[in-house]
């Protein structure tokens, strides 16, 4: 009896693991044809980003489909290869927490080395029946201004759904559950406090890659009756980067106008 317990703790491992990774990544999936719409075999698809440290590869399979599953939040480019054929990129792809980006790619006969295709990438993801709503580097960097909001908690009241409930402070009520009824994981791990049922953990602001937070429809994976969020941190890429900032506050910003100086600043 005692080894068939340790049998069925190895086989759920990899269960658990691949279920922690889906939490933290998003994925690429899309169809590659030739200029008639038929589907290519054997197209070698790369994508690389500043969030990925090297490169990833697929090909596409008899149906011209490929995917890219397990890849970290971020902007990619993806370069398509079929000897004979056009070379294919797409840049500024966006892959999401938790979505899957649809990137459909015609090839044409070879004339020149490299096409850019242009067109718009897929925004609804026909995969995902949950609603939720995903805040990105752009909306961290430019829609959260000033030290007191400069915290993801305080982005959450952002996502349709949510409300701030009496007493639940930075924790918000998530479509009619009470602030105690979230889930809050961080880079896929739950961190929710076990005694008060809120957030268990703070970080620094730029250390924060995306946040998500699933409001309705979700997997039996997650228990709880409110909102589940999920902050991603930022991972190594191919690139050394940094972040320096400089802010300035005056109390005369903050004065009311008067008929004189209407600013309030004489």
């Amino acid at each position: 009896m005692h080894r068939c317990f340790q049998v069925l703790a190895l086989l759920l491992i990899p269960i658990a693991a691949a279920a922690q990774t889906s939490r933290t990544t998003g994925a690429l999936t899309g169809i590659v044809t030739d200029a008639q719409g038929n589907p290519l075999p054997g197209v070698t698809v790369t994508v690389t980003s500043p969030q990925l440290q090297g490169g990833r590869t697929a090909q596409t399979d008899a149906k011209g489909e490929y995917s890219l599953p397990l890849l970290p939040p971020g902007t990619y480019r993806a370069e398509y290869a079929l000897a004979g054929l056009q070379n294919a990129t797409r840049d500024n792809i966006t892959i999401s927490l938790n979505q899957t980006t649809k990137i459909n790619v015609p090839l044409q006969l070879q004339v020149s080395e490299t096409i850019n295709i242009t067109a718009n990438q897929v925004v609804v993801d026909p995969t995902q029946t949950q609603s939720q709503q995903n805040f990105k580097q752009d909306h961290l960097t430019y829609g959260v201004v000033g030290n007191t909001n400069r915290s993801y908690q305080n982005v959450l009241f952002l996502a349709p759904g949510t409300a701030a409930g009496t007493g639940g402070g930075s924790n918000p009520m998530v479509s009619g559950a009470n602030v105690a009824q979230n889930d809050y994981l961080l880079d896929g791990i739950n961190t929710t406090d076990p005694v008060t049922h809120t957030f268990g953990n703070n970080l620094p602001y730029d250390a924060i890659q995306e946040i998500s937070i699933q409001t309705l429809g979700k997997d039996a994976e997650y228990g709880s009756s409110g909102g589940t969020v999920n902050v991603i941190t930022k991972s190594g890429g191919n690139n050394i980067t940094g972040v320096g900032e400089w802010r300035y506050r005056d109390s005369r910003f903050q004065q009311q106008g008067t008929a004189t100086h209407p600013t309030g600043i004489p």
